[in-house]
C-alpha cells in the first residue's frame, strides 16, 4: 500500500491543481498514456473509478492502491515530464516536494535533497567538454545511426545532471 503521508498527499494535490478534478494539464489521452507507459498501470481500469471518475479521483484511487515502487515511478515520471504535462515550468516547490517524497520512499533522509540540487547547478569543465565533443561527433553519422547516437548522448547528458532517463524504445512487430 501507499507510503505517502497525509501531508504529502495534500501538498501533491495542491502542486498538481487537483482541487478542480484535473491533474496538471493532462488530457484523458495523455493521462492514460502517462500511466501506462511510465507507471505500468491502466488508469482507466474500473478499479480506479473512484467517485466521479475524474483524473484527480483516479489519481487519489491510484495512490490508495499503489505500491511504493509504483509511487516512485509516478513521482519520477512527473519530475521528468512536468513541463510537458503542465504546459509550463515546474515550480521549485513542486520539484523539491517530489524529490523529498522519492528520497523518503527510497529510505534516504531529506537532508540529501538540497545537496543534490546544488550539484545540478553546474558541470565540471571536463565533463562539459566531453559532452560537447560527443554531440559534435554525432553529426558525422548517417541519419539512422545519428538518431541512435543522439539518444546515447542525451542519456549521458541526463546522467551528468543527475536526471533520470530511460533507454531508447524500439517496437517489435510480430508477423
Amino acid at each position: 500500500m501507499s507510503g505517502l503521508t497525509h501531508i504529502e498527499k495534500q501538498k501533491l494535490e495542491r502542486e498538481m491543481g487537483m482541487g478542480s478534478g484535473y491533474v496538471l494539464g493532462f488530457s484523458n489521452r495523455t493521462f492514460e498514456e502517462f500511466f501506462r507507459e511510465v507507471v505500468g498501470v491502466e488508469i482507466f481500469n474500473p478499479r480506479f473509478d473512484s467517485g466521479s471518475g475524474s483524473k484527480a479521483n483516479r489519481m487519489r484511487a491510484f495512490r490508495r492502491i499503489a505500491s511504493d515502487d509504483q509511487l516512485r515511478l509516478l513521482l519520477n515520471g512527473l519530475l521528468d515530464g512536468w513541463s510537458v504535462y503542465a504546459n509550463g515550468p515546474m515550480p521549485e516547490s513542486a520539484r523539491l516536494l517530489l524529490r523529498q517524497v522519492v528520497a523518503r520512499l527510497d529510505g534516504l533522509s531529506g537532508d540529501a535533497i538540497p545537496q543534490q540540487k546544488e550539484n545540478l547547478a553546474s558541470l565540471d569543465h571536463k565533463v562539459s567538454q566531453k559532452l560537447i565533443s560527443r554531440l559534435l561527433g554525432v553529426t558525422s553519422a548517417n541519419p539512422q545511426q545519428r538518431g541512435y547516437e543522439f539518444e546515447k548522448f542525451l542519456r549521458e547528458l541526463f546522467d551528468a545532471y543527475g536526471l533520470s532517463a530511460r533507454a531508447s524504445f524500439r517496437s517489435r512487430v510480430s508477423r
